[in-house]
């Protein structure tokens, strides 16, 4: 009971890290912000790959009908953070920028035969960026003309937030071969977007535009697997996703303060999309295993963001973001020698994948960035008096995101994760 007390609290406490964003990107500005990276422990190696696996050591939160093939005498419990490197650049200028977020803690166990449980805390969207333009002088513009100097401008753009998930997670085993689950998450942040404008000019009011809203609703997962034999060592696993979309219920405020000050507010502006997922996955004997995921988020069918004024007529003042279609494709695998050897080094675990997104909104007239990602890691055994089947796992990623005449963003990352794997439901027989 201590056990369960302690991980309980570790929960609990975590969502209070969560609230800290995991990007400085300048696309983190659009929508929701950056779509983050779901995936937990040994996914993270093989870019996120799992709606079609099945693991009886590992948490896969990717498809909740994975938990019914959890094994039954073992309590799962996965934390991890990510160390990123990122560099930006743009016509011929570049900076590097680190971060470092701890990104998920999650837990899993078997409640009953062909029935497991997970629950956990996961990023949904990262929104973080701090930067700033200044024009040249506005020609033939001049605020004092006393002076008859000209007036530049800098106009500087921040942003904070994002949204988190806390969720709880169920998958039985119906039918030998067929699984079927569900998570039920608590969906919750702040989406906190700032412009304000600055003048060389004194004479000049500088001007600010604060967008802010507080999201707390729930969201819905649903999945299912079928795990069919083709022969005694190889197995195909098919796997579908499904997440309703729906309004968050927010109305985020618009402030604008220039000398005097105007109160704006959108009514139900944010909303998640509908998301379909489909894998498969192919595993040969303990070795390895391969799959591919596909996945569609219709951002395309949510309204934009549309601000009116304290007096009820239509106003000019608000921002609105223009959603399309996202499109994800990825592609991993893993392999181990012996997983049961009594060597450390043939019980390793090395992990691949690749993958490539579509973005989900438009920057004015044109697309929003798109991004390549390739992705390796190692499942590092932990061997011991106590404990022969946790994990610590490190991967390595890189991705490109760039959007058409803008901004490029190569980041390397770090992923490290330990998959906590203890026999808490073991019983003892004597003879």
């Amino acid at each position: 009971m201590k056990k369960y007390l302690f991980l309980i609290g570790l929960i609990v406490s975590s969502t209070t890290v969560f609230a800290q964003g995991g990007t400085l990107s300048p696309y983190s500005q659009f929508g929701l912000g950056k779509i983050a990276d779901q995936s937990v422990g040994a996914a993270r190696g093989m870019n996120g790959v799992g709606i079609a696996f099945r693991e009886h050591s590992q948490v896969n939160n990717l498809n909740p009908a994975s938990y019914s093939a959890l094994d039954s005498i073992t309590f799962l419990f996965d934390v991890g953070m990510t160390m990123q490197n990122t560099n930006y650049s743009e016509k011929g200028k570049a900076k590097n920028v680190k971060t470092a977020d701890f990104e998920y803690a999650v837990g899993a166990f078997r409640a009953y035969k062909h029935l497991g449980m997970a629950f956990g805390v996961i990023p949904y969207t990262n929104i973080g960026y701090d930067y700033a333009y200044t024009s040249s002088p506005i020609d033939g513009y001049q605020m004092a003309p006393s002076t008859g100097s000209s007036t530049t401008y800098t106009m500087q753009y921040l942003g904070s937030g994002g949204l988190h998930q806390a969720f709880v997670g169920i998958g039985y085993e119906p039918l030998k071969g067929l699984s079927v689950g569900m998570n039920a998450s608590y969906l919750w942040g702040e989406i906190n977007n700032a412009i304000t404008t600055s003048y060389s000019d004194a004479y000049v009011n500088p001007l600010a535009k604060i967008f802010s809203g507080s999201v707390a609703n729930y969201k819905l997962d649903f999945g299912v697997q079928y795990n069919t034999k083709i022969n005694k060592n190889d197995f195909v696993t098919v796997g579908v996703t499904f997440s309703p979309g729906h309004s968050l219920g927010t109305s985020p405020e618009c402030l604008i303060v220039s000398g005097d000050s105007l109160k704006a507010y959108a009514g139900n502006a944010y909303s998640v999309p509908t998301e379909i997922g489909f894998g498969i996955a192919y595993k040969h004997k303990q070795i390895w295993r391969l799959g591919f995921d596909f996945d569609l988020q219709t951002w395309g069918k949510i309204s934009t963001v549309d601000f009116i004024s304290a007096d009820e007529k239509r106003s000019s003042i608000g921002r609105t973001t223009t959603y399309k279609n996202r499109q994800s494709y990825k592609l991993g695998g893993e392999y181990c020698k012996d997983l049961n050897s009594r060597s450390f080094w043939q019980r390793l675990r090395y992990r691949m994948g690749v993958g490539y997104s579509t973005p989900y909104f438009f920057i004015g007239d044109n697309n929003g960035p798109r991004e390549i990602s390739v992705s390796a890691g190692v499942g590092v055994p932990i061997i011991n008096n106590y404990n022969h089947r946790s994990i610590v796992n490190v991967g390595f990623g890189w991705s490109n995101i760039k959007a058409p005449g803008m901004l490029t963003e190569n980041t390397l990352m770090l992923n490290l994760g330990i998959s906590f794997n203890e026999r808490w439901f073991a019983k003892w027989k004597f003879e």
